[in-house]
Protein backbone atom coordinates (compact mmCIF):
# COMPACT_ATOMS: atom_id res chain seq x y z
CA UNK A 1 0.00 0.00 0.00
CA UNK A 2 2.78 2.42 0.89
CA UNK A 3 4.54 1.58 -2.34
CA UNK A 4 1.45 2.53 -4.40
CA UNK A 5 1.17 5.87 -2.60
CA UNK A 6 4.85 6.56 -3.26
CA UNK A 7 4.40 5.78 -6.96
CA UNK A 8 1.34 8.01 -7.19
CA UNK A 9 3.14 10.89 -5.50
CA UNK A 10 5.93 10.62 -8.07
CA UNK A 11 3.39 10.99 -10.89
CA UNK A 12 1.99 14.25 -9.55
CA UNK A 13 4.24 17.22 -10.28
CA UNK A 14 5.19 19.36 -7.30
CA UNK A 15 3.18 22.56 -6.93
CA UNK A 16 6.17 24.78 -6.24
CA UNK A 17 7.85 24.34 -9.65
CA UNK A 18 8.43 27.76 -11.20
CA UNK A 19 7.34 28.22 -14.79
CA UNK A 20 10.04 29.10 -17.27
CA UNK A 21 10.25 32.70 -18.40
CA UNK A 22 9.28 33.23 -22.04
CA UNK A 23 12.19 33.81 -24.36
CA UNK A 24 12.73 37.07 -26.19
CA UNK A 25 11.54 35.42 -29.41
CA UNK A 26 8.28 34.33 -27.76
CA UNK A 27 7.76 37.84 -26.41
CA UNK A 28 8.28 39.35 -29.87
CA UNK A 29 5.84 36.86 -31.43
CA UNK A 30 3.23 37.72 -28.79
CA UNK A 31 3.73 41.45 -29.45
CA UNK A 32 3.38 40.86 -33.19
CA UNK A 33 0.21 38.81 -32.68
CA UNK A 34 -1.38 41.75 -30.87
CA UNK A 35 -0.92 44.08 -33.85
CA UNK A 36 -4.02 44.12 -36.05
CA UNK A 37 -2.16 44.46 -39.33
CA UNK A 38 -0.05 41.35 -38.68
CA UNK A 39 -3.10 39.27 -37.76
CA UNK A 40 -5.02 40.41 -40.84
CA UNK A 41 -2.11 39.61 -43.13
CA UNK A 42 -1.81 36.16 -41.52
CA UNK A 43 -5.58 35.67 -41.88
CA UNK A 44 -5.48 36.67 -45.54
CA UNK A 45 -2.62 34.24 -46.19
CA UNK A 46 -4.59 31.46 -44.49
CA UNK A 47 -7.70 32.28 -46.54
CA UNK A 48 -5.67 32.25 -49.76
CA UNK A 49 -4.12 28.91 -48.80
CA UNK A 50 -7.59 27.52 -48.08
CA UNK A 51 -8.79 28.92 -51.40
CA UNK A 52 -6.00 27.17 -53.28
CA UNK A 53 -6.88 23.96 -51.47
CA UNK A 54 -10.56 24.46 -52.33
CA UNK A 55 -9.65 25.10 -55.97
CA UNK A 56 -7.60 21.92 -55.98
CA UNK A 57 -10.45 20.01 -54.35
CA UNK A 58 -13.14 21.33 -56.69
CA UNK A 59 -11.03 20.42 -59.71
CA UNK A 60 -11.25 16.71 -58.92
CA UNK A 61 -10.81 14.07 -61.54
CA UNK A 62 -14.10 12.68 -62.88
CA UNK A 63 -15.18 9.47 -61.22
CA UNK A 64 -13.36 10.14 -57.94
CA UNK A 65 -15.43 10.07 -54.78
CA UNK A 66 -15.38 13.03 -52.40
CA UNK A 67 -14.45 10.90 -49.38
CA UNK A 68 -11.17 9.92 -51.02
CA UNK A 69 -10.22 13.60 -50.58
CA UNK A 70 -11.48 14.00 -47.00
CA UNK A 71 -8.07 15.26 -45.82
CA UNK A 72 -8.40 18.21 -48.20
CA UNK A 73 -11.77 19.07 -46.64
CA UNK A 74 -10.31 18.90 -43.14
CA UNK A 75 -7.30 21.07 -43.94
CA UNK A 76 -9.49 23.54 -45.80
CA UNK A 77 -11.77 23.98 -42.76
CA UNK A 78 -8.75 24.26 -40.45
CA UNK A 79 -7.17 26.96 -42.63
CA UNK A 80 -10.42 28.94 -42.92
CA UNK A 81 -10.99 28.58 -39.16
CA UNK A 82 -7.50 29.86 -38.36
CA UNK A 83 -8.05 32.73 -40.80
CA UNK A 84 -11.26 33.73 -39.01
CA UNK A 85 -9.53 33.48 -35.63
CA UNK A 86 -6.73 35.75 -36.87
CA UNK A 87 -9.31 38.29 -37.96
CA UNK A 88 -11.14 38.17 -34.65
CA UNK A 89 -12.69 41.63 -34.98
CA UNK A 90 -14.45 40.54 -38.16
CA UNK A 91 -15.66 37.23 -36.73
CA UNK A 92 -19.03 38.60 -35.56
CA UNK A 93 -19.51 40.42 -38.85
CA UNK A 94 -18.78 37.25 -40.82
CA UNK A 95 -21.28 35.25 -38.75
CA UNK A 96 -23.99 37.93 -39.18
CA UNK A 97 -23.29 38.14 -42.91
CA UNK A 98 -23.61 34.37 -43.25
CA UNK A 99 -26.87 34.27 -41.29
CA UNK A 100 -28.49 37.18 -43.14
CA UNK A 101 -27.13 35.96 -46.48
CA UNK A 102 -28.63 32.53 -45.84
CA UNK A 103 -31.97 34.06 -44.87
CA UNK A 104 -32.00 36.26 -47.99
CA UNK A 105 -31.10 33.27 -50.16
CA UNK A 106 -33.93 31.23 -48.59
CA UNK A 107 -36.43 34.10 -49.00
CA UNK A 108 -35.59 34.65 -52.66
CA UNK A 109 -35.68 30.91 -53.25
CA UNK A 110 -39.11 30.78 -51.62
CA UNK A 111 -40.37 33.65 -53.77
CA UNK A 112 -38.95 32.10 -56.91
CA UNK A 113 -40.62 28.79 -56.06
CA UNK A 114 -44.12 30.27 -55.75
CA UNK A 115 -46.34 29.27 -58.67
CA UNK A 116 -47.26 32.11 -61.00
CA UNK A 117 -50.98 31.90 -60.26
CA UNK A 118 -50.39 32.27 -56.52
CA UNK A 119 -48.09 35.22 -57.17
CA UNK A 120 -50.84 36.88 -59.25
CA UNK A 121 -53.37 36.33 -56.46
CA UNK A 122 -51.02 37.80 -53.85
CA UNK A 123 -50.34 40.78 -56.11
CA UNK A 124 -54.07 41.31 -56.68
CA UNK A 125 -54.72 41.24 -52.92
CA UNK A 126 -51.98 43.84 -52.35
CA UNK A 127 -53.39 46.10 -55.09
CA UNK A 128 -56.97 45.68 -53.81
CA UNK A 129 -55.84 46.44 -50.28
CA UNK A 130 -54.07 49.64 -51.37
CA UNK A 131 -57.08 50.74 -53.46
CA UNK A 132 -59.44 50.14 -50.53
CA UNK A 133 -57.53 52.63 -48.40
CA UNK A 134 -57.95 55.40 -50.99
Amino acid sequence: MEQNEAEESQLIPPANVAKAEPTQFEKKIDELAEKWWARYIAGAVLFVAGGFLLDHFVGLEPGKRWNSYIHYWLWMFVLFGWGVICMKELFGFVILALVFGGLAYALFGLLAGIPVSLAIIIGAVIIANSNARN
